[in-house]
């Protein structure tokens, strides 16, 4: 850009002297002569910028280049004719004086046709370029979509996971829970029939045939009449009527095992505290009249002892 504007300047200034002295051949006075040469290339100069702005606006050049090249050519025309004019000892001479002259108008069309090219961007060039960035752009915009997209969706699926992994930990947990209960459940069931099954005495206790003289009565009653005397029972001792056990530790496994669901019987407790089978039933019954909360989960069974008792009675 700068030789061109160089090129350039030298030019105008070598056109410049040579129409100031044709402005003379027209006629005007000698302090005028300075407009011919500024309204020749000073139009040249001025559509050549015209040019350049309409290019670079992506307009129509034509008409300034038309305007253009026909100040170049005056300028040509003119600074020919200058040379031609001036005296020379051959007449070759002349002849290359005025190509030379006429080129320095070509030279300022050129510098301005050069200038255009460098400084000013083609516009086709510059959509082109333009609608390559926009497809550039709108391809990594979707890729970026894409990518979220895709991560949005690994998103979700590991939380799906996590939440299936989560629900099946605790259905785990669930029927780890429940299959516990179910075993601590079979295992007091199993607890009460071998305590069913070791306390239940094959013979009547002494104590026993103290507390129940009927079979004896009933055994020995020829031997009796036939003494005329009168069996009279032992009467159970002290410990005895106060039992192996407060009956607030009797009630206490009551309520346990009625919470349990089990039916707490006469037989298991005779297990568990000692004493004979018909006092715990006759217990049984006490403690259910005294405190039936103890009973939740086994209603019948003081109704059962009960009616043994009567029977027995």
């Amino acid at each position: 850009m700068g030789g061109v504007v160089i090129a350039g300047v030298v030019a105008f200034a070598i056109s410049f002297s040579a129409l100031y002295q044709v402005a003379e051949w027209l006629g005007i006075p000698p302090y005028m002569w300075w407009a011919v040469p500024v309204f020749i290339d000073l139009a040249i100069l001025v559509y050549a910028g015209s040019v350049l702005v309409h290019k670079a606006r992506g307009e129509s050049t034509w008409a300034s280049w038309a305007a253009l090249g026909t100040f170049t050519a005056l300028s040509v025309f003119a600074n020919a004719a200058h040379a031609w004019s001036a005296p020379h000892d051959v007449a070759w001479q002349a002849v290359v004086g005025a190509v030379i002259a006429g080129m320095v108008p070509v030279a300022i069309f050129v510098a301005t046709e050069q200038l255009s090219r460098v400084a000013v961007e083609n516009p086709e060039s510059r959509r082109a370029e333009l609608r390559e960035l926009a497809r550039m752009d709108q391809a990594r915009a979707e890729h970026q979509q894409a990518m979220d997209r895709m991560r949005f969706e690994q998103e979700q699926a590991q939380m799906k996971m996590d939440h299936e992994r989560e629900m099946a930990q605790r259905a785990a947990e669930l029927e780890r829970e429940k299959h516990l209960t179910e075993v601590e459940l079979v295992r007091a069931q199993r607890e009460v029939q071998v305590k069913r099954t070791t306390t239940a005495p094959s013979e009547p206790s002494p104590r026993q045939t103290q507390e129940d003289p009927a079979p004896a009565r009933q055994n020995g009653s020829r031997g009796e009449r036939a003494a005329g005397l009168r069996v009279v029972a032992p009467q159970p001792s002290s410990s005895d009527s106060a039992g192996s056990s407060d009956m607030g530790e009797v009630a206490r496994f009551v309520a346990e095992h009625s919470a349990q669901g089990i039916e707490v019987t006469a037989a298991m407790l005779v297990g568990r505290f000692g004493m004979s089978d018909r006092t715990w039933r006759r217990r049984l019954a006490a403690l259910r009249r005294s405190q039936p909360e103890v009973f939740e989960g086994s209603e019948s069974i003081g109704a059962s002892d009960d009616e043994q008792e009567r029977r027995e009675a």
